[in-house]
């Protein structure tokens, strides 16, 4: 499994153990991302306007397997490394910022998974489509709302700022990431444990990401329904399934037990779905024990996360290869 590398700063008690002296890395696998295209991947994602106008299975190809296949086409790993694909050059500048902007979104997804203990990672802009999230005041030029809102197993919110790009900018983009994440001020009337700027760049050679802690503006508040923000975090498995007209079948492997269905995403064949109880939790609408209970099935199934064939997040949604 190749390593991806990061620094990361600013970050206050309970997670000074976050700052690192130079660089650090961390494994990272093809499969790790492609799973967080799955929450994080569309802005828009799947709005009961994209079903209308273009019909779900079109609304699904472009919200999730379309953005799978933005990995699988311009992340190149194997035993060398990680790094961006040659293929990504041959792009014209709006589809590599395209991609860029979609890759950004998936690192962060990692990070705040792997070192924050976060497994609900969702998009803001997604969030609004739902009727999830409200701000307390308006924008009024402030410049951008930060992209995500993440909440860790233990109930606390987290926001996050992600920036991707193929040429060396960390500097400016992490500053320009800092100033979006640090407006929010509260959200459900608590401060936020952190404040996440998160920025990813993509060479020939490696990937390397930059995290930072920033302190907050106190600009703006927001109120995010839980049940809501639970629910978003799952829906696209939900209706790939509808989508496919295919069933969400339980499958026990090796012991390990999960909802999934066959997805061909550009070219690579998988299994996605949902770890068997949190499935169950969900269909019983008992969202108030889907945090804290999905990260003790994650760790209670670690051991299953060394084999290259298989991704399953905190939140409990498995990608699986079907074809390794």
């Amino acid at each position: 499994m190749p390593f991806i590398f990061y620094r990361s700063s600013d970050y206050v008690a309970p997670y000074l153990h976050l700052n690192t002296d130079g660089e650090s890395s961390i494994r990272c696998k093809k499969l790790d991302l492609y799973r967080s295209m799955i929450t994080v991947g569309n802005p828009s994602f799947i709005s009961k306007r994209q079903i209308k106008d273009y019909g779900l299975a079109r609304a699904i190809y472009s919200s999730v397997i379309e953005k799978i296949g933005v990995v699988f086409e311009n992340i190149q790993s194997d035993r060398e490394g990680m790094r961006l694909h040659p293929i990504y050059h041959t792009h014209v500048s709006d589809k590599k910022r395209i991609v860029s902007y979609n890759l950004g979104m998936a690192f962060a997804k990692f990070y705040a998974e792997r070192l924050l203990d976060i497994g609900s990672l969702i998009h803001v802009e997604g969030l609004k489509t739902l009727g999830a999230i409200q701000f307390d005041t308006p924008n009024e030029g402030r410049g951008r709302e930060p992209d995500l809102v993440g909440q860790c197993a233990n109930g606390h919110w987290h926001v996050f700022e992600a920036k991707g790009m193929s040429t060396n900018q960390l500097n400016s983009k992490i500053a320009s990431a800092k100033e979006q994440a640090q407006q929010i001020a509260s959200i459900d009337g608590t401060t936020p444990r952190t404040l996440n700027a998160c920025a990813t760049y993509f060479s020939d050679k490696r990937i390397l990401t930059h995290l930072a802690d920033p302190e907050s503006k106190e600009e703006r508040s927001l109120n995010i329904s839980r049940e809501k923000f639970i629910d978003s975090n799952y829906r696209s498995i939900f209706l790939i399934e509808d989508a496919l007209e295919r069933k969400l079948e339980l499958i026990a492997e090796d012991n390990f037990r999960y909802y999934g269905v066959n997805l061909e995403a550009n070219g690579v064949n998988l299994k996605v779905g949902i770890e068997e109880e949190i499935h169950d939790l969900l269909k019983q609408k008992e969202f108030s024990k889907i945090p804290q209970f999905s990260r003790s099935r994650y760790a209670e199934n670690a051991a299953d996360q060394r084999v290259n064939n298989l991704s399953m997040g905190f939140d409990g949604i498995v990608v699986k290869y079907r074809d390794y």
